[in-house]
């Protein structure tokens, strides 16, 4: 507590406005690092295991500090709370809720292991937007900016080395360089980092010529990154960003057609080059989306030559009990050999729904829903041989599934509707305010980020770059209303 007290009367010695600049670069530069640090600590066999370092505990410790710079605005500027401040509070005030009454509180006040997505780092997410609400202007739009980019840059070189290289020193997401990661240590998190920087630089690229040399460079550097992830969800939103941001632009009549012309073409020569490169030069097999449809179009073209199909036994691998996988490992193949698009996403949607139907108001909580999901059967007894020719039983782990992979319905799970329903406020009024203030370069990364949300989840290591563009949309609010 002493050293708490001296730490704030250090903190009066600085600016509110270059506090909260610290603590977003800590956030955004000191937690993937220190993950990165784990990885490379285990690999060299340091620690046993990189969850030693744990990241949550970053966000933690900037967790005072955001509490301190809000209460600072508020005894400063004697203001009454804006609309948005009361509606981020009923949000956080609905979270503490659903983790109190959670099916495990424990973990859904601390998270349980390799998410910690518990209460204390969805309230560190909650205040980051806040204080960016009540802190940001136009001029920190541009600097922040530019954070991100350079952010997104960095992983693009570490996964352009994971792909191209063989580093031994370089860590890979899988052995056969098929699935980039970066340094957000998944496939698909990169690919939300990578399609929403992409939205930043194609509209900065169509609404400003100063720095369009440099944007379309960037937009080249993205797209060859997010076509190696082999991430379906950002690829299809890139795409459906580049049908919308015209369309909007020429409602505000800001489009110039030679420069989306320009921009369109460059992104499609990336795309056909990346994968004719890999393929020809590299032996890489590249994008998943193509291969999902060359897939579905032939097994669909032999299914009338199919008389009867075999059902395959699927045997489950071994997981110890203690440890939860990076991502949902489901079969992309049901048992008659059709190949399933989603990814096993429409048959954990569907189970979430029912576990909503269960728990509507205040929801399970978070880093409970692998609980509720497997009902608390997560192995099954199966026999194996042992080096005496013998029979002995063990346990079968399954396959855990610990969040929904749909952003919407994984609040809904975790907080109820009474979460739910302030969350989704919260985004109806920052599209409004995009619309009304027409910063379109906030804007097409918001939705960009927003739209695979529908298939990816929130994680630490990238989601803090969304809650800070929230907040700086949030932010224009002041504006509006004087």
């Amino acid at each position: 507590m002493i050293n708490m007290v001296k730490d704030m009367k250090y903190i009066k010695k600085i600016t509110s406005k270059q506090l909260l600049y610290i603590i977003t670069l800590i956030i955004l530069i000191a937690i993937p690092l220190t993950k990165l640090l784990g990885f490379y600590l285990q690999k060299y066999n340091v620690i046993d295991s990189y969850n030693v370092l744990n990241t949550q505990y970053i966000l933690y410790f900037t967790i005072p500090f955001q509490v301190y710079l809000y209460l600072k605005n508020i005894k400063v500027s004697n203001n009454k709370s804006h609309i948005i401040d009361l509606i981020i509070m009923i949000l956080i005030i609905a979270t503490l809720t659903s983790s109190i009454t959670a099916l495990n509180p424990t973990y859904a006040f601390f998270g349980n292991q390799f998410r910690y997505e518990g209460f204390f780092i969805i309230l560190g997410y909650y205040l980051l937007m806040l204080n960016w609400k009540t802190y940001g202007d136009e001029s920190d739009i541009k600097k922040l900016v530019k954070v991100i980019l350079i952010i997104t840059i960095v992983h693009c070189i570490y996964g352009l080395l994971q792909e191209y290289t063989n580093f031994s020193f370089i860590l890979r997401y899988t052995s056969n360089k098929e699935m980039i990661s970066g340094i957000a240590f998944n496939p698909n998190f990169l690919g939300s980092l990578l399609v929403t920087s992409l939205g930043l630089t194609t509209s900065i690229f169509l609404t400003n010529d100063k720095y369009k040399k440099t944007m379309l460079f960037l937009t080249i550097l993205f797209t060859l990154s997010l076509i190696n992830t082999n991430s379906t969800g950002p690829l299809l939103t890139l795409f459906i960003i580049l049908v919308l941001l015209p369309i909007y632009l020429l409602i505000l009549k800001k489009l110039s057609i030679k420069k989306y012309v320009i921009l369109f073409l460059t992104i499609i020569i990336t795309i056909i080059s990346t994968i004719t490169i890999n393929s020809k030069l590299f032996k890489i097999k590249t994008c998943e989306l193509c291969d999902t449809y060359q897939k579905i179009v032939k097994v669909e073209s032999k299914e009338e030559n199919l008389t009867k199909v075999e059902t395959p036994t699927i045997k489950e691998e071994p997981k110890p009990e203690s440890t939860l996988p990076s991502e949902i490992p489901v079969q992309n193949q049901d048992l008659n050999g059709k190949y399933d698009v989603t990814n096993g996403r429409l048959e954990i949607w569907e189970k979430a729904f029912a576990i909503i139907k269960k728990y509507p108001l205040t929801g399970i909580g978070y880093d409970n829903f692998y609980i509720a999901y497997h009902e608390g059967k997560f192995y099954k007894i199966g026999f194996e041989i042992d080096e005496n020719g013998n029979q002995k039983p063990v346990k079968l782990y399954f396959h855990i599934v610990d969040n929904p992979h749909n952003v919407y319905l994984h609040v809904l799970v975790a907080t109820g509707l009474l979460g739910f329903i302030p969350y989704m406020l919260l985004l109806l009024i920052a599209f409004i305010i995009c619309l009304k203030k027409k910063n379109i370069v906030l804007t097409t990364a918001f939705v960009a980020y927003s739209i695979q949300a529908f298939v990816n989840i929130n994680v630490i290591q990238i989601v803090p770059i969304y809650f800070i563009i929230f907040g700086l949309i949030l932010s224009q609010s002041k504006e509006l209303t004087k």
